[in-house]
């Protein structure tokens, strides 16, 4: 519903709430062209480097369909049609989970669709079975799940433990000159069951389906939640089936083989397996980084023509920065009011908040003329510029980390933290919410910004809810600071 009185066309309520709310990090005025779950979703040209992986076909090793496994109670947990009939449903053809291709059975519910290994004697199942090949790799990925842990919901007695780490199979590499290295295949580790609870993660695998980018202004079921909304990403699927990358012990060495073997009466079930060749393991991210891409052209404000994709991680946000004026925002009168800002015309930076592999490519893509600048992240350093394979735009990782202030309050002698982004880069605004250690008072920080004439940063401070100074909620107008903190200092 449109806000009465509204002096701007297209404001709504909330549009007004979200620009004067005091207890609330206005990042969305602070950024222009916001760009969370469309980054990550529009992948123009989407695929994988075929140089990466080698998916094998797995196909004349199936032994078991999902008719075969049978039903399932848990299986309705999975949702769709195993609701109704309780079998245990995944993927099939040609996917690409994560970024990693693979070839898959086929998804009629009849059909042997999975290799399933025992060591209990079965029709479909088998105890071991070896896969010739003529690859060097230095990843193993695989895509399996396992039977669901009696013992973990419902134990029959206290001194009944979960499954935890139950050694399943063996993953044997075999390599020139008859070496073998053994992987093991742990439930847990490696693998989980179909679905599992939360909190009851794999330790060394994620599910194959990927949570998606979170925007800041992302609907929420329950208003408790809005603190992963700043998380970038969300969280682990419940679902499986679930992704391991197994290192290659010798990957210089060639492999002549794979042989998987059961090493339990409780099944292990391999969906598929894809060879990696990259240096680092594709499902290991690192932490959400700040790139800066320089456009071939200063259009950094058009967002339906640039567009960035990454094929080993997410794409959490897209932005470029509005106009701002750092005196004229440290002097402003209408300091706690919410303000707005202007977007930029001509920029040639557009930024990206990136959580991904070391392994992975990041890709520019230039919609309006078809173009595409594609970066090796394992070539890309603070403090440079790289160059992309087709020359004409350049990116730079700005931060890996997150830097905290530590300062106190005046009147009540306690400590208080501010987490900005990008302090150590010269010449543009950090955007950050600042919050006291304690409930009685909240200050926020809705800006901050580099002073390369005073080599350090300026910040100016709001006071809210001063004790014995002002009522609950009310700004006190001579209460606001300034801060100035030196290059290399970590307190104000």
């Amino acid at each position: 519903m449109k806000g009465e009185g509204s002096t701007e066309k297209g404001w709504t309520r909330m549009d007004f709430l979200r620009t004067v709310g005091a207890n609330v990090a206005t990042l969305s005025l602070l950024i222009g062209g916001l760009d969370t779950a469309e980054a990550q979703n529009a992948k123009p040209g989407q695929g994988f480097d075929k140089s990466k992986f080698t998916s094998l076909d797995l196909s004349p090793f199936f032994n078991c369909s999902s008719a075969d496994l049978g039903p399932h109670p848990k299986a309705r947990e999975l949702g769709g049609e195993s609701v109704r009939d309780g079998l245990i449903r995944t993927p099939g053809g040609e996917q690409c989970f994560r970024g990693i291709p693979f070839r898959l059975g086929p998804e009629n519910l009849q059909d042997k669709r999975w290799l399933m290994l025992s060591t209990r004697s079965s029709q479909n199942s088998a105890p071991n079975v070896q896969i010739p090949l003529q690859y060097r790799a230095t990843f193993l990925c695989v895509v399996a799940f396992c039977d669901w842990d009696k013992n973990e919901a419902t134990p029959a007695d206290i001194d009944v433990f979960e499954l935890v780490g139950e050694r399943l199979a063996e993953i044997v590499l075999l390599y020139e000159g008859g070496i073998e290295k053994t992987i093991p295949v742990r439930r847990r580790f490696e693998v989980s069951a179909p679905s599992v609870s939360w909190g009851h993660f794999c330790y060394s695998s994620v599910a194959c389906r990927e949570a998606g980018p979170r925007g800041l202004t992302d609907p929420l079921a329950n208003a408790a939640d809005w603190g992963r909304l700043q998380m970038g990403v969300g969280q682990n699927s419940t679902i499986g089936p679930w992704i391991s990358a197994l290192e290659n012990p010798d990957a210089e060495r060639q492999l002549t083989g794979v042989r998987l073997q059961a090493t339990s009466e409780a099944p292990l079930i391999v969906c598929g397996l894809t060879l990696f060749h990259g240096k680092t393991s594709p499902l290991r991210h690192e932490r959400l980084s700040l790139y800066r891409f320089t456009l071939p052209e200063a259009t950094a404000e058009d967002q339906d023509r640039w567009k960035v994709t990454v094929d080993l991680g997410q794409i959490a946000r897209t932005y470029v920065l509005n106009q701002f004026d750092a005196t004229a925002w440290l002097d402003s009168p209408q300091a706690g009011l919410g303000e707005r800002f202007e977007r930029a015309q001509g920029g040639r930076y557009l930024y990206a908040e990136v959580v991904a592999s070391r392994a992975a490519t990041l890709t520019l893509h230039d919609i309006k003329n078809g173009k595409r600048y594609e970066f090796e992240l394992d070539g890309v350093v603070p403090g440079h510029e790289k160059e992309a394979r087709s020359r004409g735009a350049l990116v730079e990782v700005l931060e890996t980390d997150k830097a905290w202030l530590h300062g106190s309050d005046r009147c009540c002698h306690r400590a208080s933290y501010a987490r900005p982004a990008g302090l150590s880069v010269p010449g543009w605004p950090v955007h950050s919410a600042l919050w006291s250690s304690y409930a009685d008072q909240r200050c926020l920080v809705s800006r901050l910004w580099r002073r390369s004439d005073v080599g350090g940063c300026a910040l100016r401070l709001r006071g809210w809810n001063v004790p014995g100074r002002t009522a609950r909620g009310r700004r006190v107008p001579g209460n606001d600071q300034r801060v100035r903190i030196p290059s290399g200092s970590k307190e104000a």
